[in-house]
């Protein structure tokens, strides 16, 4: 087919993004509800929960429950709070602070905001993703919204002290009041109107019109409740600055004051997410805990894999709590692991499924489970709820024969026709290799193992092909036989494989990507020159003084 574009789809980058107007969260955090994990359920004071426990039909209320969450944003699960005090002083630094200040923080902003609400602003975002370098590597676009919290409370000091440099006149009070009407002025109109909010979402627009209205109501009580929050702490400050206290009663008093206010403004808030059960001295394993099945695989010291067939494959991770899995979620996936599963594992999956039900398991058929050296099966967390696989590959294996196909499509074909463990598929138009001598007394076995790290030792009586049951990822990794480097090749579409010379060898694999090398040396250099300065600096100055 056409060649695949690198990067994310469009609909996948943009699925975690900002609503048109949800940065409105950084000045009244719960406008939109605040967290997804927040629901009305367990306040029995909600007018959800009421209408729930009085409907009279527990099934429905039950089914019904799950949709009582606060949050109705457009996804990304929970508001980004700037600390409505250093909203106030951003808009402040606006109007007081130099302009060689005001004209690159308030355009970052302002990007950082357009950056964020991702393809609900598809015009400048869409742009941003097919020419921006890196734009579409990124998964959740809303973390742009982290410029902004850097240039607010930039701006609002700068501003904050112009505005304290000056005298209290007609003007200076007028760009104040203007400050307070952008913000609190805006935080008590949503207080006021808040009852003509529509507070869901589109897909809830099917739900009972009396869960519906409950659903709602409570909502927006949630605004109400956290834009009067914020119009009490913007008026605090600006009471101060509008009667200049700062200058009658003492700059640093005021600041004292300012410093607690707001860090009161952010503990509140923070509070709602980060409860006291979230700070323990000892990390909680809940959810984690070691089942029957856990400690039966875990007899094995050996290095294998274990696959969970009760785990979404693209997001169960609690096998790989204990085990190497062949579960698990990232944000980045690797395309060709996704690939392989569309197109192989989830198809041997079905057939493995279907012929343990039948009592009729051939482990040797599940070619693309071997070479990933699955060594258990699991279906539940009781000790007999595991399968062993005696005919996995291991972690390594030489083949007898070498496939060389010429596309990726050809080694996906290929791939479900063969014996992993005799057959190694090469895509020849990317890799040349010889066809291996045959031995069928030649050996290969893990010594030793780290993430970043692996060593093997090898015997064989001709030159052969290994296989390595390990990702084949070029942009780093490196391969030496006997210390000395050697191309890496890639087989049956996503492994590594090495020829590997006649005779008693060590194979070693190290993760040593060149930019990182690199640049953790000149990060580990700038930062002494940063200190160097830093002290001579200081030093300059008491010199000076």
């Amino acid at each position: 087919g056409q060649k695949a574009s690198e990067g994310l789809t469009k609909e996948y980058a943009f699925a975690y993004k900002y609503g048109a107007t949800e940065p409105m969260t950084l000045l009244i955090p719960q406008i939109f509800g605040g967290s997804v994990m927040t629901n009305f359920i367990s306040d029995q004071q909600s007018a959800t929960y009421k209408a729930l426990v009085n409907s009279g039909d527990n099934e429905t209320a039950n089914q019904l429950a799950s949709y009582a969450r606060a949050y109705w944003g457009a996804g990304t699960g929970g508001p980004y709070y700037g600390g409505v005090i250093i909203v106030f002083l951003f808009v402040l630094g606006i109007l007081f602070a130099d302009r060689k200040y005001v004209y690159w923080l308030v355009p970052l902003s302002v990007l950082s905001l357009m950056l964020s609400v991702g393809d609900s602003f598809s015009t400048f975002n869409y742009f941003m993703f097919d020419y921006f370098p890196g734009y579409d590597k990124f998964r959740s676009v809303s973390f742009s919204l982290i410029i902004i919290l850097f240039s607010m409370p930039l701006l609002g000091m700068i501003g904050l002290e112009k505005f304290l440099s000056m005298e209290m006149d007609k003007k200076v009070k007028t760009k104040l009041i203007i400050a307070f009407a952008a913000t609190g002025g805006l935080c008590l109109l949503i207080l006021l109107l808040a009852g003509t909010f529509d507070a869901m979402t589109g897909a809830e627009t099917r739900l009972p019109p009396w869960f519906l209205h409950a659903l709602q109501s409570d909502r927006q009580s949630l605004i109400r409740s956290d834009a009067f929050r914020s119009f009490a702490f913007i008026f605090s400050i600006f009471i101060l600055l509008f009667f200049n206290l700062p200058k009658k009663i003492s700059i640093i008093w005021f600041f004292a004051f300012l410093a607690f206010m707001s860090t009161i403004d952010i503990i509140i808030v923070d509070k709602r997410y980060f409860t006291k059960d979230n700070f323990q001295r000892k990390r909680s394993d809940a959810g984690f805990e070691l089942s029957a099945a856990d400690q039966e695989i875990l007899k094995d010291k050996s290095y294998y894999r274990v696959y969970n067939l009760q785990e979404p494959f693209s997001q169960g991770a609690a096998t790989s709590y204990y085990h190497h899995s062949l579960n698990g979620y990232h944000g980045a996936k690797l395309r060709r692991y996704q690939d392989l599963y569309d197109s192989c594992i989830s198809r041997e999956t079905q057939e493995f499924v279907a012929d343990a039900q039948a009592n009729k398991l051939d482990f040797e058929k599940y070619g693309v489970l071997n070479m990933l050296n699955t060594k258990y099966i699991t279906y539940g967390p009781d000790r007999d709820n595991v399968i062993p696989n005696p005919s996995a590959n291991g972690p390594a294996w030489f083949v007898k024969d070498v496939a060389v196909v010429n596309s990726p499509n050809e080694e996906i074909t290929t791939l479900e026709n063969i014996d992993t463990k005799s057959v190694a598929i090469i895509d020849g138009s990317k890799f040349k290799v010889s066809q291996p001598s045959a031995d069928s007394a030649a050996s290969i076995s893990l010594v030793d193992q780290k993430p970043y790290w692996l060593k093997y030792e090898s015997q064989s009586a001709g030159n052969g092909v290994a296989v390595f049951s390990e990702i084949y990822y070029p942009k780093g990794w490196h391969a030496m036989i006997d210390g000395k480097e050697v191309p890496i090749l890639r087989a049956d579409y996503l492994l590594r494989a090495l020829e590997v010379p006649a005779g008693k060898h060590v194979i070693e694999f190290k993760f040593e990507p060149k930019p990182y090398l690199i640049g953790n040396k000149i990060t580990i250099a700038s930062s002494w020159v940063l200190l160097i300065v830093v002290l001579g600096s200081l030093g300059w100055s008491l010199k000076k003084s």
